[in-house]
């Protein structure tokens, strides 16, 4: 069997074993990304982008996030989701995403497009609906295929390493230069559409509220392509097809209790001081926890000496970097930049030249949970 014909015959199978069909949609869909995969991806992608924002603490800022948040997901009804609310500093980027899991973030900079509560309730339905129906897996399993056999390999057993970041925030939408058109297929975005109108009727907001959003990213984007040169449908497409399903979403508005809805602030009220989004080095309260497992010294493929860490974390963290200090190592620093879901057991190895080949360790982490800067120190003897 040529090359060629094998990675034919790798990307068949690949298809053909990952299918699965949306619950919402009835749609076939490419699925080889798990979902528990698909989760801590989501997890993991999250803190890393809080951790390197600013986050607010305003409550004027945070609050009709949460507040907005805590009906659509009600309405979402998924219990399994560990769903969580933030506000992005950012008042020159008109964004918003949700993660797989219910992990959502909001900037301030798409606050005047949606004005008040109920038209952040349909971008944040829209968004929910991309998570619910899978649509970053999806795209991730399309260009784990079109990459073939070790693009496949590569993203599924290691997309947390730093040079797959960028593919993965890319399959979720997570990009601050596109605007709330993120980056998925006209069919991702008009399934989202239709979702968002329905999860936010059962919130209790009227969906009237989706079309004066879109009326208005209209009038604001003049520049758009036509709709057979762009990847999304067009405001004026989007548009008619949410006047058609409007019918259907107020029968199950009208069925509703209808949520009170309240303006949005007005951007350029800055609390936050860069990443963090909170000035100086505060700690969290309630501090979050490290535990430590087995540890062992030992050697890397290219020769040089290492220790390696089995570290668990009690909550989902950004992770900036790692010091460790023991017999003769007074202090060496690491970079990490990456996020990890809490109750994870992950291996850290720090290659330490000058290590001994036992005795007791201090490691201090230095990072954030959901962009409130923490700092964690443990101990650990290698043996």
């Amino acid at each position: 069997m040529t090359t060629s014909t094998r990675r034919i015959t790798l990307l068949l199978l690949a298809a053909w074993t990952g299918c699965a069909t949306n619950e919402y949609t009835g749609r076939k869909q490419l699925m080889l990304v798990s979902e528990d995969t698909e989760r801590e991806l989501g997890v993991s992608s999250y803190q890393e982008v809080l951790g390197k924002s600013a986050v607010a603490t305003n409550p004027e800022q945070v609050e009709p996030v949460r507040r907005v948040g805590q009906r659509i997901a009600a309405a979402a009804d998924k219990p399994d989701f560990k769903w969580e609310f933030n506000t992005i500093v950012d008042d020159k980027t008109m964004n918003a995403w949700c993660l797989p899991g219910g992990k959502i973030a909001f900037y301030t900079g798409i606050f005047p497009v949606l004005e008040d509560d109920a038209g952040m309730a349909f971008v944040m339905g829209h968004e929910v609906g991309h998570a619910l129906m899978h649509h970053g897996a999806e795209r991730m399993s399309q260009n784990m295929v079109a990459g073939g056999a070790a693009g496949l390999v590569g993203v599924a057993l290691g997309a947390k390493e730093s040079k797959y970041s960028e593919l993965v925030m890319s399959a979720f939408g997570v990009a601050t230069n596109v605007g709330v058109l993120l980056p998925f297929s006209r069919k991702h975005e008009a399934e989202a559409d239709r979702v968002g109108l329905e999860l936010m009727a059962k919130a209790g907001y009227d969906p009237h509220a989706a079309v004066r959003v879109w009326k208005k990213m209209a009038s604001m984007n003049q520049q758009q392509p036509p709709e057979w040169l762009s990847t999304h449908p067009s405001h004026e497409s989007r548009i008619k097809d949410m006047e058609e399903r409007l019918p259907a979403a107020m029968a199950i508005y009208e069925k509703t209790q209808h949520a009170p809805v309240a303006k949005l602030p007005p951007i350029g009220q800055r609390d936050g001081k860069g990443p963090g989004g909170i000035p100086g080095s505060a700690l969290v309260p309630g501090s979050a926890q490290v535990q430590a497992g087995p540890a062992r010294s030992g050697t890397l493929e290219d020769g040089r000496k290492a220790l390696q860490f089995e570290v668990q974390f009690d909550r989902d963290l950004f992770i900036k970097s790692v010091e460790i200090s023991g017999p003769r190592v007074e202090k060496k620093s690491y970079e990490i930049n990456a996020g990890v879901p809490g109750g994870r057991k992950k291996v850290l190895t720090l290659p330490v030249d000058d290590a001994a080949e036992g005795g007791s360790y201090t490691l201090t982490f230095q990072g954030s949970e959901s962009g409130r800067p923490v700092t964690l120190t443990t101990q650990r003897e290698v043996r």
